[in-house]
């Protein structure tokens, strides 16, 4: 099975319809096949529905990353928002898709929690302009996020650590509070009471990008990124920690993901090539 949720490149061929047609030769952001392997490889196949052209201001590095973290973030934000929600909770702050929310936040005037684990990542994203910052490592962790989501009307959390953390963050928010759950960093089970749903009227929700922008229409969708593409080198970019060629992943598979909150590993098929 070849590896790779997202990635980008230039459509050579097509299986016939006006729309691959349309971006025969085209630089496009694309997302992988579940049957038919994914985006580490110098040739793949993918839908023409599933592919999104790039600006010409855009590079294929930059496209490479659009369609799993910046969409995320936007999207997420804008559940917030629209949802009536005077403020929203973000756990594991300091990752990239975390920032991406931060700087979102700041950008609509947005109140956002950022809950991170560690002092020097509490001081990162206060030297980013965050106002909210929480360490959950604090002895008084519960009773702070308590006091801030009742201050803020924090009544939405976006949750990447899952675990006990969603427990304490449905429980922190006031009564009808909503957590989505995005991952599962803590590798644990949720330990919900009943509790929290017959007294405290909270429910939790999970989100996977690729089956949201399925509910969300293709026509929305590529409005969205493409007001998105102008954001990537600014509120939504992603550095770049290393770049590896096809013959360098196979020793260095394991380790691929290690520090991947200080950038983005991309595997460049043809390194002269954009």
């Amino acid at each position: 099975i070849v590896p790779g949720f997202e990635g980008s490149g230039v459509v050579v061929a097509t299986g016939g319809g006006a729309l691959a047609r349309l971006q025969l030769g085209r630089r496009v952001s694309c997302s992988s096949l579940p049957t038919e392997g994914g985006t580490w490889a110098e040739y793949m196949l993918a839908s023409a529905a599933g592919c999104v052209p790039l600006r010409r201001s855009v590079s294929l590095e930059e496209g490479a990353t659009l369609l799993a973290n910046p969409l995320s973030a936007w999207l997420l934000l804008e559940m917030a928002r629209r949802g009536g929600h005077r403020a929203a909770v973000s756990t594991a702050a300091a990752s990239m898709l975390g920032r991406m929310l931060l700087r979102l936040a700041i950008r609509f005037r947005y109140p956002v929690i950022h809950v991170v684990r560690r002092q020097e990542q509490v001081d990162l994203l206060r030297s980013l302009g965050s106002t909210h910052v929480l360490n959950s490592s604090d002895a008084d962790f519960d009773e702070q996020l308590r006091a801030r989501c009742r201050e803020l009307g924090a009544t939405i959390a976006f949750d990447a650590v899952s675990g006990p953390m969603t427990a304490q963050l449905l429980m922190a928010m006031p009564r009808n509070g909503h957590v989505v759950v995005y991952g599962g960093l803590a590798y644990e089970a949720i330990p919900l009471a009943p509790g929290a749903f017959v007294f405290h009227n909270g429910t939790v929700s999970g989100f996977w990008v690729s089956q949201y922008t399925r509910r969300i229409g293709r026509l929305r969708m590529l409005s969205t990124l493409y007001r998105l593409q102008s954001m990537l080198g600014g509120d939504l970019h992603t550095p770049v920690r290393q770049r590896l060629t096809m013959d360098q992943v196979p020793g260095l598979f394991g380790t691929i993901d290690q520090g991947a909150s200080l950038g983005k590993t991309l595997i460049v098929m043809r390194p002269n090539d954009d």
